[in-house]
C-alpha cells in the first residue's frame, strides 16, 4: 500500500502534532504532580502571590484530599494519555484511517464581497455595543482573577465558574502584558463572532443557494441578543457559540455523508467547547443523539466515530486535570451554582418546566413582558418545519426537536436550572427557525418549488428585522444579559468612586474586585499601606481604626482615621 500524501490524511500534520504534543506535556504534568508532596505543592502554590480568597484556599480547594484524588486522576490521566498516544499513532500510520482530507471552507471568490460587508456590519456592531456596555461584574472578575494572573491560574484554580478556562488562559497568554484584559478579552469575544458570521454564511450559501440570502439571513442571527451581546463581553460565550456551531457543522456534513474528515473535526470542537464552557454538554448530548439516529437509519454503527469521541472525551479530562488536581473535581460539580437542588426531581420538574417560555424571552426582548402568551408559541413555531416540503427544512426541525429534549431532559437529570446565556445555542438555533419558517410558507400555500424572487423578497424582510432588532437590541443590553442591570451599577459605583483623592492608595477585600479594577491602575496596595478600604458590606475590615467615608447599594468605602 503506497503512503498517503500529506494533503489527504485524516487528522492534518499541524492538528497531529499539536494534539501529540497536548498529551505528552498532561503526561510530563501529571508524573510531576504525583512525584510532589501536598506540602511542597501548598507552599509553592501560595508563594506565587495574593490571590483571590487565598486564605480559603486551602481549606475549600487545595486540601490533602485534593491532593489525594488529584493523585488517583493523574495516574487514570496517564494510562488514558497513553492509549491515545497508540491509537493516534495507528491513525497516523495506517492509509485507511488518513484517507479522508481536513475541512475546507469552500469560501469562492464571489463570496469575498458578502463576507467583507458582513465583517464590515459585525465589526460596527462590535464598536457601537462596546461604547454602550460599562465592564460588568463577570468581565472584571474573569480579568482580574482568572486572566491577569497567567494561564497557570486559570487553569489550576477553579474558583467560580466564572473562570472559562479556554478563554481566560488565551487571554492571559496573549495579553498578559496589556493593562485592560476586559478589553482584550473583549476584543477575542469578536474574533469569535467574525469567524462565526463566516462559518454559518458558508453554510446557509449551500442551504439557499443564494449569497444575498444567505448574507441577510446571517446578519439577522449576528444581531439577536445573547449572540450581539456577548460579542462585545469579555466572557468565554461568543467562544463556546463558535465552536458549537462548529461541531453542529461537523455533524451535519458527517451525516450527509462526508463522514472520515468529519470525524475529527467534530472532536475537536468538543473540546475546545467544553475547555471554553463546560455547558457544552447539553449540546453535544443532543448531536450524539443525532448521529445515533442516522446510525439506526442506516443500520451501522461507525465506530472510528466512537473511538474519536472517546479521545474527545481523554482530552477533556486532561484540560480540567489542572484544575481538578489543585481545586478538587467539587469546585466545578458541586459548586453553589451548578450543584443539584436540594428539591426531588418531580418537584424540580414541576418548578423549572414553567420558567421555559422566558428563555425564548430572553431571546425576544422582553416581549413576554407585553404578550405573554405569544412565548410558548415563539419556542414551538419551529417545529412546524417538520411539515415542510424541502427535505432540509425538514431535518432543521427534527434537530431542533432534539437539542430542545436533550437541553430540557439534561437539566431535569442534573436538577440545575441554567442561566440563560448558558444556553446561547440554542436560542440563535430558535431564531434560525423561525426565520426559515417563510421559505416553507410558499411551499405549503402555492405548493410549487421555491422561486428566487420569493427566496429574494424573504430575504429582505430578513434585512429588515434585523435592521428593526438593531434598533431595539441595544436599549435590553444593560439589564438582560446578565439579569442585573449594568449601566446604573457601573454609573453608582463611579460616582461613589469620584469621592476619593486622585492620588488616594485603595485596597479593597476579595469582593471589591469591581471598583478596584477602575482605581488600582498602579498595580494592587495591600491593606497595611492603604488610606482607603472598599468592600463589601458583608466583609470585615482589615486591622486599624477606618471611618465610614461613603457607601451605595453594593459597596462601601472607608477612609484610615
Amino acid at each position: 500500500m503506497h503512503p498517503a500524501s500529506p494533503r489527504s490524511r485524516s487528522i492534518p500534520r499541524l492538528a497531529y502534532g499539536l494534539a501529540v504534543l497536548f498529551f505528552l506535556s498532561n503526561i510530563v504534568y501529571a508524573a510531576w504532580y504525583l512525584s510532589q508532596d501536598y506540602t511542597t505543592l501548598r507552599d509553592a502554590y501560595l508563594a506565587t502571590g495574593p490571590f483571590y480568597r487565598d486564605a480559603f484556599w486551602t481549606t475549600d480547594f487545595f486540601t490533602p484530599s485534593t491532593k489525594a484524588a488529584g493523585d488517583r486522576f493523574a495516574a487514570v490521566a496517564i494510562l488514558l494519555a497513553v492509549a491515545v498516544l497508540v491509537y493516534l499513532g495507528y491513525c497516523w500510520r495506517h492509509a485507511e484511517q488518513r484517507a479522508a482530507p481536513a475541512i475546507r471552507v469552500p469560501v469562492k471568490r464571489d463570496d469575498i464581497l458578502p463576507l467583507l460587508c458582513l465583517a464590515t456590519v459585525q465589526l460596527g456592531l462590535w464598536v457601537y455595543g462596546n461604547q454602550l456596555l460599562p465592564p460588568a461584574y463577570d468581565e472584571v472578575f474573569s480579568a482580574m482573577h482568572a486572566a491577569a494572573p497567567g494561564p497557570l491560574r486559570a487553569l489550576t484554580y477553579y474558583m467560580l465558574p466564572n473562570n472559562h478556562v479556554l478563554f481566560n488562559v488565551l487571554n492571559g497568554t496573549l495579553f498578559g502584558w496589556a493593562d485592560d484584559l476586559v478589553f482584550t478579552g473583549r476584543l477575542i469575544s469578536l474574533l469569535a463572532y467574525l469567524l462565526l458570521g463566516v462559518l454559518q454564511y458558508v453554510w446557509l450559501r449551500s442551504l439557499l443557494s443564494d449569497r444575498l440570502a444567505a448574507l441577510a439571513l446571517t446578519l439577522f442571527l449576528a444581531v439577536l441578543l445573547p449572540v450581539w451581546g456577548f460579542a462585545v463581553q469579555a466572557r468565554g460565550y461568543a467562544l463556546l457559540l463558535l465552536f458549537s456551531w462548529g461541531a453542529f457543522l461537523a455533524v451535519w456534513q458527517y451525516v450527509s455523508g462526508r463522514g472520515r474528515g468529519m470525524r475529527w473535526v467534530f472532536a475537536g470542537c468538543c473540546v475546545l467547547a467544553y475547555a471554553t464552557v463546560p455547558v457544552f454538554l447539553y449540546l453535544h448530548l443532543a448531536l450524539l443523539i443525532w448521529i445515533v439516529r442516522d446510525w439506526i437509519r442506516r443500520r451501522r454503527i461507525d465506530w472510528q466515530l466512537i473511538a474519536t469521541q472517546l479521545v474527545a472525551g481523554v482530552a477533556v479530562l486532561l484540560v480540567y486535570l489542572p484544575a481538578i488536581t489543585y481545586s478538587g473535581l467539587g469546585a466545578m460539580v458541586d459548586n453553589r451554582y451548578v450543584a443539584a437542588g436540594e428539591e426531588g426531581g418531580v418537584a424540580f420538574a414541576r418548578m423549572f418546566l414553567p420558567t421555559l417560555p422566558h428563555y425564548v424571552n430572553y431571546l425576544a426582548l422582553d416581549i413576554g413582558s407585553v404578550l405573554p402568551y405569544l412565548l410558548p408559541l415563539l419556542a414551538l413555531l419551529p417545529l412546524l418545519l417538520v411539515f415542510a416540503q424541502r427535505v432540509l427544512l425538514r431535518r432543521l426541525a427534527i434537530i431542533y426537536l432534539i437539542v430542545l429534549c436533550s437541553t430540557i431532559g439534561t437539566v431535569l437529570v442534573m436538577r440545575a436550572v441554567p442561566f440563560h446565556r448558558t444556553l446561547v445555542f440554542q436560542l440563535q438555533f430558535v431564531g434560525l427557525l423561525i426565520a426559515c419558517i417563510p421559505l416553507a410558507a410558499w411551499e405549503w400555500t402555492v405548493g410549487s418549488k421555491l422561486p428566487r424572487r420569493w427566496l429574494r423578497l424573504v430575504a429582505v424582510g430578513w434585512l429588515l428585522l434585523a435592521g428593526a432588532l438593531i434598533w431595539l437590541t441595544p436599549a435590553k443590553f444593560s439589564l438582560h444579559l446578565y439579569y442585573y442591570d449594568i449601566v446604573p451599577t457601573y454609573q453608582s459605583m463611579t460616582t461613589l468612586l469620584d469621592q476619593l483623592p486622585t492620588d488616594a492608595k485603595v485596597a479593597g477585600s476579595d469582593e471589591a474586585f469591581y471598583p478596584l479594577y477602575f482605581i488600582q491602575s498602579d498595580g494592587e496596595v495591600l491593606p497595611s499601606a492603604a488610606t482607603y478600604y472598599v468592600k463589601r458590606p458583608t466583609e470585615p475590615l482589615p486591622e486599624g481604626r477606618w471611618e465610614l467615608v461613603g457607601q451605595d447599594r453594593e459597596f462601601e468605602v472607608y477612609r484610615r482615621e
